[in-house]
């Protein structure tokens, strides 16, 4: 089971500081949600602000913070609170000083309902995703190793590449 997951943060002090972090983050492999056991996709967004829908003024500076994973969305929640507490500390009343089960709530409650998610297999988990990719790779390092085979050395190669 899958979970997309939305906050919006009240982004505290120096927006260039939490732009700079956001910037600072690794990216590929090394990325924080990377290390989110299940993640499709993440994405940290400072918004200058939004409109009032009910007509009020506009809101401050908030940080979007949004994760497709597998999983539970407890298990998303706590993911993104472990990987992201450098960024998250730049938001009006992170719990520093407090537990996981303090950021869990803080989290909770900056929670939007999500709409719809934009991931492309919606019925395949990471792992499957990965696994299907690697084999598309592998097909195709065949394919160019292939070139020029006779149908009966073709039908060898394939099975001892991939099995019956």
């Amino acid at each position: 089971m899958s979970q997309a997951m939305t906050w919006l943060l009240p982004v505290a002090g120096d927006v260039a500081a939490l732009r700079a972090r956001i910037a600072a983050l690794p990216a590929g492999d090394a990325s924080p949600f990377a290390a989110i056991p299940g993640a499709h996709v993440g994405r940290l967004v400072v918004l200058d602000g939004l409109a009032d829908p009910r007509g009020g003024p506009p809101s401050g500076p908030l940080l979007l913070v949004a994760v497709d994973a597998d999983g539970t969305a407890a298990g998303a929640t706590a993911a993104v609170a472990g990987r992201l507490g450098e960024v998250l500390a730049h938001c009006e009343g992170y719990p520093a000083a407090g537990d996981g089960a303090d950021v869990d709530r803080w989290l909770r409650r900056h929670r939007v309902r999500d709409g719809f998610s934009l991931r492309p297999y919606p019925d395949a988990t990471v792992e499957e995703v990965r696994r299907a990719l690697d084999v598309r790779a592998r097909l195709a390092a065949f394919a160019v190793q292939a070139d020029g085979l006779t149908p009966a050395q073709l039908r060898a190669a394939f099975v001892e590449a991939f099995g019956r």
